[in-house]
C-alpha cells in the first residue's frame, strides 16, 4: 500500500509540473560560484540544455518520465545524477570539483605532449564530425547593441533635392544614443546530404522601434528611391569617394529582414537563419584558431582527469608571444581525441586594432564557448556561443556622386558631400543550443518543405510565456529586465 501511495505521489507531483519546466542554478559546491555553460542532459536520451553565463538553466519536462534521471556535468567536476523529483526540489545544483588528476600517476605507457594531442584532434576531426541523417530541435538567441558615442555630420554641399543643410542638421539632432535588439528562435532542423532544412516552431524579437521624424524620413525615402531609380539606369552609376579613395557603390539588396506590412512580426529570410545555424554547428572549424596551430605563440599546461567515467585531457593556454591574443581551455577525449569543450577569450589588455587616414578600428573582445556531445558513433555541437565587442571611429570627408557614362570622361549628374566625425561601439552575441538530437529517415528528410521566410513575433519586453514546455537558454538578468526604449 505504501508503494502504491508513493508512486501516486510521484506521478501527481510530475503531473502538476507537466506544463512547466525545471529551473535552477548550477554552482560550485565549495565556492558557491555559478558554473557557466554546465551540461544538463536526460540519461539515455539525446535531449537536454546548458546553463547560461550566470549558471541559470531551464529544462522542459515535456517528454521526460518521472523515472528519468538528469545528469549535471562540467569538465573538472564530478558529475551529479538526480531524479526528476529531486531536481524539482532544488534551487541550486551543486557540483563538486574533481580533485583526482591522472597526471599524478601513470595511466599508460605513452605520455602525449600538447602538440601531439592537438594534432590528433585535427587529424581525427573529419571522422568524428559525421552528421548522417538527423532531426534536431534547435534554440538560437542573438543580441546586438550599438552605442553611438559621438555623431557629427557636417554639411559641405549637395545638388540632390532631398539632401540639404537642414536635413543633415536633423540627422545630427535625431540620432539616438544607443539601439538594441534581442531575438530568440526555436526551430526544427533536418540534416541530410542536401544540407540543412529548417522549419520554425516559435520566435520573438525585441527590437528598438526607433525612427527619424516623418519629415526627415520623407527626405531619406526620397533619396533612397532616387538612387534606386538611377541604379536601374544602365547608363549611370554611383561612386563613393572618401579622401583619395573612391569606388563604385554596390546597392544590391541583401537584407536579413524582408519588407513586410505585418506589424505583429519580423519576417526573416530562411536562408539567413540557415547560414547562421550551419556556421554554429560546424564545430570542427574551431581548428582555425592560432592556439590550435601556432604552438610557439602560447604557454600550455596539461592535466588528465576523469570526467563522466572517461579520461579527459584538459589543456589550458595563455599568450606567450605578442601575436597571441587568447586565453582559454581545451578539453579532449583521451581515447578518441575528439574535442569535448572549448572556452576562449582575449587575454587581459589584448585587442586587434588599426588606424589609417582618419579611420580607427578596434576589436575589444572575441570570446566563445563550444560544448560537444557524442551521438551514436559521431559528435555534434550541443551548445555554441560567440561574442564580439568592436569600436569604430571615423573622421573623414565622404562624397556620393551619380555619374553618367560618356565615351571619354563620365559626367557628374548629382553629388552629396559631407564631413564625418563619428564614434560607434558594437557588441553582438550569438548562442545556439541543441535541445534534441535524433535519427531521421531519408523519406522524412526529403518530405520537409523549408519555407522561404520565417516570422518572429514582435515584443517590447522579453516574454517567457512563449517558451512554455520548451527547453531554452535561460535569459540573463539584463535581458529579462530590459524594456523597449523607443515607442
Amino acid at each position: 500500500m505504501k508503494v502504491i501511495l508513493y508512486t501516486l505521489f510521484v506521478i501527481s507531483c510530475f503531473s502538476v509540473n507537466a506544463q512547466n519546466v525545471i529551473r535552477g542554478t548550477v554552482i560550485d559546491a565549495e565556492t558557491d560560484e555559478a558554473l557557466s555553460f554546465a551540461n544538463i542532459s536526460v540519461k539515455g536520451k539525446e535531449t537536454g540544455t546548458v546553463s547560461n553565463s550566470e549558471g541559470l538553466f531551464t529544462l522542459s519536462l515535456q517528454g521526460i518520465s518521472p523515472t528519468d534521471s538528469l545528469v549535471f556535468s562540467y569538465v573538472g567536476y564530478k558529475r551529479r545524477l538526480l531524479s526528476v523529483e529531486e531536481a524539482l526540489k532544488l534551487k541550486n545544483i551543486e557540483l563538486v570539483s574533481n580533485a583526482v588528476q591522472l597526471s599524478e600517476f601513470s595511466v599508460s605507457s605513452r605520455q602525449y605532449s600538447v602538440s601531439e594531442i592537438l594534432d590528433s584532434v585535427k587529424s581525427n576531426c573529419h571522422n568524428t564530425w559525421v552528421q548522417g541523417l538527423r532531426h534536431k530541435k534547435i534554440f538560437m538567441r542573438h543580441e546586438e547593441i550599438t552605442n553611438i558615442n559621438h555623431f557629427d555630420m557636417e554639411y559641405v554641399r549637395s545638388s540632390n533635392e532631398f539632401v540639404n543643410e537642414d536635413v543633415i542638421s536633423s540627422i545630427n539632432e535625431e540620432m539616438p544614443d544607443s539601439v538594441k535588439s534581442f531575438s530568440d528562435l526555436l526551430l526544427n532542423a533536418y540534416w541530410g546530404d542536401s544540407g540543412i532544412l529548417i522549419t520554425p516552431i516559435a520566435g520573438q524579437e525585441l527590437s528598438e522601434n526607433w525612427d527619424f521624424s516623418k519629415e526627415l524620413n520623407d527626405n531619406l525615402d526620397g533619396l533612397a528611391n532616387n538612387v534606386k531609380e538611377n541604379v536601374d539606369d544602365e547608363d549611370s552609376y554611383y561612386k563613393i569617394r572618401s579622401g583619395v579613395f573612391a569606388g563604385k557603390a554596390d546597392f544590391e539588396d541583401d537584407t536579413t529582414v524582408t519588407m513586410s506590412d505585418d506589424s505583429l512580426n519580423f519576417v526573416y529570410k530562411t536562408k539567413t537563419i540557415n547560414n547562421r545555424l550551419t556556421t554554429a554547428t560546424q564545430g570542427w572549424k574551431v581548428m582555425i584558431w592560432d592556439f590550435f596551430n601556432k604552438y610557439k605563440r602560447y604557454n600550455y599546461t596539461l592535466k588528465t582527469v576523469i570526467n563522466d567515467n572517461k579520461m579527459v585531457y584538459i589543456i589550458e593556454f595563455t599568450p606567450k608571444k605578442s601575436k597571441a591574443l587568447y586565453k582559454g581551455r581545451i578539453c579532449v577525449d583521451a581515447q578518441s581525441f575528439a574535442l569535448l569543450r572549448l572556452d576562449y577569450a582575449y587575454d587581459e589588455g589584448k585587442e586587434k586594432s588599426f588606424g589609417l587616414l582618419g579611420v580607427e578600428y578596434a576589436q575589444k573582445e572575441d570570446k566563445g564557448c563550444i560544448i560537444i556531445e557524442k551521438a551514436d558513433d559521431s559528435y555534434y555541437v550541443k551548445y555554441a556561443s560567440h561574442e564580439e565587442e568592436e569600436r569604430v571611429s571615423i573622421k573623414r570627408p565622404l562624397a556620393l556622386k551619380q555619374k553618367k557614362k560618356k565615351f571619354l570622361t563620365d559626367k557628374t549628374l548629382d553629388e552629396i558631400k559631407v564631413k564625418l566625425n563619428m564614434d560607434f561601439s558594437f557588441s553582438n552575441k550569438s548562442e545556439m543550443l541543441t535541445v534534441e538530437n535524433n535519427p531521421v529517415t531519408a523519406a522524412e528528410y526529403f518530405a520537409i518543405e523549408q519555407p522561404d521566410t520565417i516570422k518572429v513575433k514582435r515584443v517590447n519586453k522579453y516574454s517567457a510565456d512563449i517558451w512554455k514546455n520548451n527547453s531554452i537558454i535561460e535569459p540573463t538578468k539584463m535581458l529579462k529586465e530590459y524594456e523597449q526604449q523607443y515607442e
